[in-house]
């Protein structure tokens, strides 16, 4: 069950005024907390497995990240962040050393980076309800090093993947473009707002909605309980108990982005799990807000000024999160 706290008539002093107006960055390890005004200062001080806590409003990395960090912003949906405002970072790009790192609740709109494609890898790194414009594993000779990347629950909003990775888990997220050169990786319990010409090798698709019917792209792929996807066989690729529906009788509402199944779709219940086919079906349905794991500010309430002695009147309720 959610909780949620309320702060109401606390009085701050200056320095906490300041750091509301500062947006501090928080370097959590363990126990310990240590703040900075800028990231760049926070990653370059961090120590490996630290997590980053990142205020609402716009950072620059000006470097390629290369330790484990754990980045968590502020959240990445404009209408759930109306308290603090969204995290957007103008560009992340993650070389070796960021394995087992992860990110959250931050809106990436430069492009997202793995990789140099020649001696630089990333692998086991987490990427979790993010807006992203594109996701790119940079690689040599047309092959990335990058493998065991998991996306999950994001809103990527240009291309997708380039680079053939190898061994990505794509699970409920928001696509709206194509994906390139995967390999040996699962996609499942999606929304592809346009038609997907696949390319890559022996990869899985399950339980996701094509909003345009496509065909059974890449070699050796395995097409099961997606909705508008062909069944049969095609260059060594594989589709079966694949369902044919159009969007108004899927979902409750898509022309107000409400993607959950009618009652009646074919696609209820019928992904590979027994769950909907989609982004609310499988083991990471879609979370509304996008908001990350840790505690949410709803509403800041501050007073333009301090009172006679300095101290400042601030009222906030903060919602604590399930997941």
């Amino acid at each position: 069950m959610k909780k949620f706290i309320f702060i109401t008539t606390i009085f701050f002093t200056f320095i906490t005024q300041v750091s509301f107006s500062q947006k501090l960055i928080t370097v959590q390890n363990g126990s310990s907390s240590t703040f900075y005004t800028t990231l760049d200062l926070a990653i370059s001080n961090a120590g490996a497995g630290d997590t980053i806590y990142i205020p609402g409003g716009g950072h620059t990395i000006s470097s390629p990240i290369t330790k484990k960090l754990h980045l968590v912003g502020a959240g990445s949906n404009a209408d759930s962040t109306y308290a603090v405002g969204i995290t957007i970072i103008n560009q992340i790009t993650l070389y070796t050393g960021a394995d087992g790192g992860s990110i959250e609740g931050i809106y990436i709109y430069g492009g997202f980076n793995f990789g140099s494609g020649t001696t630089e890898s990333v692998n086991g790194y987490l990427v979790k309800r993010c807006n992203i414009t594109n996701i790119v594993f940079n690689s040599s000779n047309g092959l990335s090093n990058s493998s065991n990347i998991s996306i999950i629950e994001c809103n990527i909003i240009g291309t997708p993947i380039i680079g053939q990775p190898t061994m990505i888990l794509i699970n409920n997220c928001k696509i709206a473009g194509h994906l390139y050169g995967l390999t040996n990786s699962v996609i499942q319990n999606n929304i592809f707002f346009s038609g997907n010409n696949f390319s890559g090798i022996s990869c899985t698709f399950k339980n996701n909605i094509f909003l345009q019917l496509v065909g059974l792209g890449g070699t050796n792929c395995t097409y099961l309980h997606n909705i508008n996807v062909v069944n049969g066989i095609n260059v060594g690729s594989y589709g079966s108990g694949n369902i044919i529906e159009s969007p108004e009788n899927t979902f409750v509402n898509s022309g107000t982005e409400d993607y959950h199944l009618k009652a009646t779709s074919l696609g209820k219940n019928a992904g590979t799990d027994g769950t909907d086919i989609g982004i609310y079906g499988g083991a990471f349905p879609w979370k509304e807000g996008s908001i990350p794991f840790n505690p949410h500010f709803q509403t800041v309430q501050i007073a333009p000024t301090t009172d006679s002695i300095g101290n400042l009147n601030v009222n906030i309720k903060v919602a604590a999160q399930d997941r």
